[in-house]
């Protein structure tokens, strides 16, 4: 490591785990967003690969069961493949949520899903650097996220956060995302997507490379 000349991260949060210099350079926003949402439909939505424990698919699912019996005219929509997407079908059954939330296959048209959900949720165990979060927002969606360091990071102020893993607490999260402003939320997550525009995360690769 000492040979290199630079180490390049992509977060604050990996940047702390190293003894020496780092630079850091978020992933860029590779996706060309849709049309915006509109923020009427009461659709949640959750993206990402059904891996063991990862997204925490589980943990919304069971938070879903929770929020949706005081609100009955909201769904949930999840989309990804995956090992554990059995579990998350027997969930569903489990709490008699099939008419509430539908899993998608993927799609490489996500961009529908975003511009037709009103929220997005992000109930990850753990992330390296979610683009999903750019992605949503650049389709101007207000965030539930759960606490991560690199969410936080990249979000600041704006998402609605649950303490990771806390099912109860996640389901609050939910509730409290139907009761904000949803119009200025969603202007202001799409001031934040551009922050990782890929011409203005280009521009910091080729600054670098020209020092």
């Amino acid at each position: 490591m000492q040979k290199l000349d630079k180490t390049i991260v992509l977060c604050q949060d990996d940047a702390k785990k190293y003894h020496f210099p780092t630079k850091v350079i978020y992933n860029p926003l590779t996706l060309k967003p849709g049309g915006p949402s509109k923020g009427d439909s009461k659709r949640l939505l959750a993206v990402g690969r059904f891996s063991h424990r990862h997204k925490g698919f589980d943990l919304l699912i069971e938070a879903f069961n929770s929020f949706a019996k005081d609100n009955k005219e909201w769904v949930l929509d999840i989309v990804g493949e995956g090992c554990e997407e059995t579990t998350y079908r027997k969930l569903i059954k489990q709490y008699q949520l099939e008419s509430r939330i539908t899993i998608h296959p993927f799609t490489n048209q996500i961009q529908q899903h975003y511009s037709n959900a009103q929220v997005y949720v992000l109930s990850s165990r753990w992330e390296g650097m979610p683009l999903v979060l750019m992605e949503a927002m650049s389709h101007g969606l207000p965030i539930v996220s759960s606490d991560l360091p690199v969410c936080k990071e990249i979000m600041g102020d704006f998402a609605i956060y649950f303490k990771n893993g806390n099912i109860n607490d996640l389901a609050r999260s939910l509730k409290d995302a139907t009761e904000i402003d949803w119009e200025r939320k969603s202007k202001e997550a799409l001031t934040i997507a551009k922050r990782f525009d890929i011409t203005t995360i280009s521009n910091q690769w080729r600054k670098l490379i020209d020092e």
